[in-house]
């Protein structure tokens, strides 16, 4: 498994493509999927977030892709980080790389000297809260129009 920078001028379709089937997951549809809204993302993520911004290669194709942004200052929680996206094509799901992607962002985040990383997940992707739960993520406050906020405090042990 190697991460790389994600290269939009090659890639922006396979990127809109991981992002419309994650959409697909959480909302059971891509109805309200936002094609122009989602390319302004990926290029905001670029300018300000490279290297929160990478593409999973596997014998040589692209698999997956992360967007993830470290060292955040809450004025209450000190440094955090906060996890956009942790992507797999379905074949490389439920196979211990999903572990794997995780302990690198939170690798990332214990380098910047982030004591917790957030996410968000909707309840009706499953297997997004099944991993979660299982991977030492705990629920914060109740779900709302923008999901189930997920805190991790990270420590030594995170990574294995």
């Amino acid at each position: 498994m190697e991460l790389v920078p994600v290269d939009l001028n090659t890639n922006l379709e396979l990127c809109i493509q991981f992002r419309r089937d994650t959409h697909i997951l959480s909302y059971g549809t891509d109805e309200t999927f936002d094609r122009d809204q989602c390319i302004d993302w990926f290029n905001q993520q670029k300018q300000s977030n490279a290297n929160g911004f990478l593409h999973v290669i596997c014998d040589g194709a692209i698999v997956g892709q992360l967007e993830f942004k470290s060292a955040l200052d809450d004025a209450e929680k000190g440094l955090l980080g906060y996890i956009n996206l942790i992507y797999l094509i379905p074949e490389y799901r439920g196979k211990g790389y999903g572990i794997k992607l995780q302990n690198y962002i939170f690798t990332q985040f214990k380098e910047d000297k982030c004591t917790s990383a957030y996410l968000r997940y909707l309840p009706d992707n499953r297997s997004a809260g099944i991993f979660y739960l299982k991977n030492g993520w705990s629920k914060s406050g109740e779900p709302n129009t923008r999901g189930q906020l997920m805190v991790h405090y990270l420590n030594s042990s995170d990574i294995g």
